[in-house]
């Protein structure tokens, strides 16, 4: 009776040249995760569902603000950070994935002819585990579903790797190598 919908899009032009396409990534490189401000734009028809039996002022077990606190958390946009290092020409990336609706199913995207071993996840906390605990769902499934707190990936060779973690954090934006 009371809804609200609310889309927004962000259209960008560039060179053919100045695309990173993935097309490069190889065996070796090193894959950045950014952390993520909560769901993002991800898995919300899911959460809801598991996530109705509380109210919005309610405080689950693994959440530190009610639930609708939580899910009115704005989506950390990553273009400045992700500019400057695009900008740097001493700074080589093979890869860049924003991680949305689809989750890490989209590292393959780039580039389907390497495999990635994302071998350093830390666990889910926070609004992760409370939908995966409420709605008892695998944690594989997770994964394909939600960012899992982490909401960009950059694939870079590993000598890039300092210098790109250095400019991460000036925006106060954790980051670590998740693979």
């Amino acid at each position: 009776e009371e809804m609200f919908d609310l889309a927004g899009t962000a259209l960008g032009m560039t060179q053919n040249k100045e695309l990173i396409l993935g097309n490069e990534i190889k065996i070796g490189d090193i894959i950045l995760g950014l952390e993520s401000s909560g769901l993002h734009s991800n898995g919300y028809t899911l959460a809801r569902k598991v996530l109705s039996k509380y109210s919005l002022d309610e405080i689950p077990e693994f959440i530190t603000r009610s639930v609708g606190e939580e899910l009115l958390i704005p989506t950390r946009i990553y273009v400045q950070p992700i500019m400057e290092l695009i900008n740097d020409r001493k700074i080589t990336i093979h890869g860049l994935a924003h991680i949305t609706g689809g989750a890490f199913t989209k590292l393959k995207r780039l580039n389907n002819k390497v495999r990635y071993n994302l071998s350093h996840l830390s666990p889910p906390a926070g609004i992760f585990k409370q939908i995966q605990k409420d709605g008892i769902i695998d944690l594989r499934e997770m994964y394909r579903t939600f960012n899992m707190g982490i909401g960009f990936c950059i694939i870079l060779p590993k000598d890039n790797v300092d210098k790109t973690v250095s400019i991460i954090e000036k925006y106060n934006i954790k980051v670590s190598q998740i693979g």
